[in-house]
């Protein structure tokens, strides 16, 4: 679907997020899906075990432990 730049700006405003074809699709499909798409996951920032986790596989990486030469 084509639409102009005042009707993309209002309908990603609307979707608050979503992927516009998930959105969109939604619209179409109220009363077959009463739940609307979960919000886009991207972009949010990661826990803190996640964090020490990236860390400790950095480490582990820069070690030479992986490399065992026969």
């Amino acid at each position: 679907m084509r639409f102009t730049e005042d009707e993309r700006k209002t309908l990603e405003q609307a979707a608050a997020g979503q992927p516009l074809s998930a959105y969109i699709s939604w619209l179409i499909f109220k009363g077959e899906m009463p739940v609307m798409p979960k919000k886009r996951t991207r972009g949010e920032s990661a826990s803190a075990d996640h964090k020490q986790l990236a860390k400790l596989l950095g480490a582990l990486g820069k070690s030479r432990i992986a490399n065992i030469n026969k």
